[in-house]
């Protein structure tokens, strides 16, 4: 809000005390004139009274109120009102009296300013030098003013006296007073012992709603006596340019008492409840005596600091009792927040990150929460936050008191110190994200949970380079900079606890990009047991893993360059036997990300698979995958599985450099299976008969089935047990086995051979 000067909205009109005799001709001119129009004006009330009060309801007769204005001004310059004492002889002496005294002082003063321009033209140097004036006596005691500010619409008037209604005045008279003052910011420049002003503002409107003139009431349509004094709706705090410069000394020269508070914009009025004074005004008075201001600046600033003490002490004692409990209400609402501290913000899934407030006490409105958070999209950069109070749906209304801790946002002081460490932890895993990284992620926040484990690649480039029409990558303006961005060390302070509580990944399961929670964001623990417990001939695991240990520092005999660089394994033969687990276990072996690619996925036409095909090679060859099923110029490891090699033609054979076939498993191999399946249950908290499981493993290995079908017995088993709350023991995987082997036989009478006789006489395997 703008309230007067070449920057300022409000024009405070200026005094009439001091007018020279000119100017005081002029007023008499227009009284007289002024005094023949409201004659008019009652000559014509019977005639017509629907005239009466001039413009429409609501609207404030500005131009009959300066009028009057400037007439009870000149009569009641001496502050008497000539109402007050009648109209008889003795009357119009004393009023004259009254002008006669007016004049003169006009003059006295008019004199003055003459006899000492004519001493400034006559000094050596012959310069008008007010300093040199100022500084022949003692600097004036700095003094406070109270000014009254009616704003109706698009033009305000202020003044010094309190503005109300007057006897004879109409419903859409303008509200004023008798003392105007037309511009704030002159008349600091005019009154340099005034160190600052307490600015209260008014409304005719209200006013009129407000029945302050209920008692009174309307005769004729005008007000038969005065009305009451208005009634404030609101207050803000003016200071001088020296009183400006004051507090920009203390807080620059004293930065880390003041924190958030900035000299570079420091404005001239405060709104309440006076942020800077409410948290800073005992510090700002310890500081004073120390400081290099001089005397006249230090009584200036002291003055200040005393009467907001008196004005609203009170006020600030009862915000901090109510602080200190843990509590807020409405009336206290605006002191809950600080600038430079840390808030914390919760989203509709009830994830907590942290802000910065960035508040300064000028803004008007103080209901509105003003910070920042940055923001990542493969470059840091800040995002500017705005939380209005109307979002705080747990603030209860009125003056009843909430807890802090329970509002959607509120500043850190108020959590524990725990809180801060979580941030801080999570903002680390940002951190380390924030380039190419393979990391875990947890679908809940239950630690031990396993089986919702997912393996993500963080990935912004690549991400842009496939979606860069998404909206998150609207804004490339880069806050850090790429050097901080390079160095491992993140940048000082708060920065990583205002890190996002989210970040953007590649699901390799899934196969598409999706947003993540980091705090629930893990390392990779590579599982390289796998490929030792691999039920396969050994033989062939130590080729296999030679060729691997190979690839990575091969250099292709090809003739094209780009080609027959990556490795391509072809595992075949029949379900469960293990062609899956070993394409799993060599990306485990090497400690790369394993992407799985289906006929599903690549689609039917050509357009389709060739598009395919190029976004998966780029993403493998940028993330060093292991590709289960995709070809030639991919520069890594490729597995393909199949259980029907009987429709390969010969050009596909050629490019595969290793075939492993899986023939259906043996009793031997069934038994290391089911082993492998006791040995995991382990690190389960399950109540299991281990003992008993070994006991019986090579009766549990004679059934014939595969590893997948073990896999599956395994889990029915489990759930058996869980559900009749028994230790899992071999009954239960007897019990599912059966149902496992009555459903295989089922098939064969059905088909009436095998599946694997049955592949082999289709040709299929």
């Amino acid at each position: 809000m703008d309230i007067g000067g070449e920057d300022l909205s409000i024009r405070l009109r200026r005094p009439t005390r001091g007018l020279s005799q000119g100017a005081d001709k002029e007023e008499e001119e227009e009284e007289e004139a002024d005094m023949n129009v409201n004659v008019d004006e009652e000559k014509g009330q019977d005639e017509d009274k629907d005239k009466l009060g001039g413009n429409r309801p609501g609207k404030c007769n500005r131009k009959r109120n300066r009028k009057r204005n400037r007439k009870r001004n000149l009569n009641g310059a001496s502050g008497l009102d000539p109402e007050l004492y009648g109209s008889g002889p003795h009357s119009k002496l004393f009023t004259s009296l009254v002008n006669t005294i007016t004049k003169l002082t006009a003059e006295k003063v008019a004199l003055q300013e003459e006899l000492q321009r004519a001493e400034a033209s006559t000094s050596p140097d012959g310069e008008n030098d007010e300093n040199q004036l100022t500084q022949e006596g003692p600097e004036p005691h700095p003094i406070y003013e109270t000014f009254h500010t009616v704003d109706c619409g698009k033009e305000r008037q202020s003044f010094r006296d309190v503005p109300r209604k007057f006897k004879g005045d109409v419903k859409d008279d303008h509200l004023r007073g008798r003392d105007e003052v037309e511009n704030i910011t002159k008349y600091f420049q005019d009154h340099t012992a005034t160190a600052f002003a307490s600015i209260h503002f008014y409304s005719c409107d209200q006013y009129e709603a407000h029945g302050s003139l209920s008692s009174i009431g309307y005769k004729t349509g005008k007000l038969v006596r005065d009305g009451p004094p208005a009634k404030s709706e609101s207050r803000i705090i003016a200071i001088g340019e020296r009183l400006v410069e004051a507090l920009k000394t203390i807080i620059s020269s004293n930065p880390s008492r003041f924190p958030g508070y900035s000299t570079d914009d420091m404005p001239w009025f405060f709104y309440p409840p006076y942020s800077l004074f409410y948290v800073h005004n005992r510090t700002l008075t310890e500081l004073l005596d120390s400081s290099s201001l001089n005397e006249g600046d230090r009584a200036r600033l002291r003055l200040l600091c005393e009467w907001l003490e008196k004005d609203s002490g009170a006020d600030w004692k009862e915000a901090d009792d109510l602080l200190s409990r843990g509590k807020i209400n409405q009336k206290h609402y605006r002191k809950l927040f600080r600038p430079d501290e840390l808030m914390l913000v919760q989203d509709g899934d009830g994830v907590t990150s942290a802000a910065k407030v960035n508040l300064w006490p000028q803004y008007a409105d103080g209901d509105d929460i003003i910070g920042f958070q940055w923001c990542f999209n493969g470059v840091f950069r800040k995002d500017k936050l705005r939380i209005a109070r109307l979002y705080q749906t747990k603030l209860k209304p009125s003056d009843k008191e909430t807890d802090i801790t329970s509002l959607e946002y509120f500043p850190l002081r108020f959590a524990g110190p725990e809180v801060y460490g979580k941030l801080l932890a999570r903002g680390e895993k940002f951190w380390s994200c924030r380039k190419k990284r393979l990391i875990c992620h947890k679908d809940t926040d239950q630690s031990h949970s396993k089986e919702a484990e997912r393996r993500i690649m963080v990935d912004y480039q690549m991400y842009r380079r496939i979606y860069k029409d998404k909206m998150i990558f609207n804004s490339s303006r880069d806050d850090l900079g790429a050097e901080a961005m390079d160095n491992e060390q993140p940048p000082d302070g708060d920065f990583l606890v205002l890190l996002p509580a989210y970040i953007h990944g590649f699901d390799l399961q899934q196969k598409f990009w999706v947003k993540l929670r980091v705090d629930r964001i893990t390392d990779v623990t590579w599982n390289k047991d796998v490929f030792e417990r691999l039920v396969v001939p050994y033989q062939t695991k130590e080729l296999m893993q030679a060729l691997i240990t190979a690839q990575a520092t091969r250099s292709a005999p090809d003739m094209i360059a780009g080609k027959g660089n990556g490795l391509i394994i072809l595992l075949h033969g029949g379900p469960g036997t293990g062609k899956t687990l070993t394409a799993e276990s060599i990306a485990e072996l090497e400690e790369r990300p394993l992407y799985r690619v289906t006929c599903g996925d690549i689609g039917v036409e050509p357009g389709d698979v060739e598009t395919y095909l190029n976004a998966t090679l780029e993403i493998g060859k940028a993330w060093g995958c292991v590709f289960l099923r995709a070809l030639e110029y991919y520069d890594g490891i490729m597995v393909l599985t199949t259980n029907r090699v009987g429709t390969f033609d010969a050009a596909f054979k050629s490019r595969i450099q290793l075939a492993l076939h899986y023939p259906n498993l043996d009793q031997e191999q069934r038994e290391g299976i089911w082993r492998n399946f006791f040995h995991m249950l382990r690190g389960t908290k399950e109540r299991i008969d281990l003992d008993d499981l070994e006991m019986n493993v090579g009766s549990l290995a004679q059934h014939e089935i595969n590893g997948r079908e073990i896999r599956n017995v395994v889990t029915m088993a489990r759930h058996l047990a869980q559900f009749r709350k028994e230790r899992l023991v071999y009954r239960h995987m007897q019990h599912a086995i059966d149902t496992v082997i009555k459903f295989d036989k089922y098939l064969q009478e059905v088909k009436g051979c095998s599946d694997d006789r049955w592949a082999r006489a289709d040709g299929l395997r």
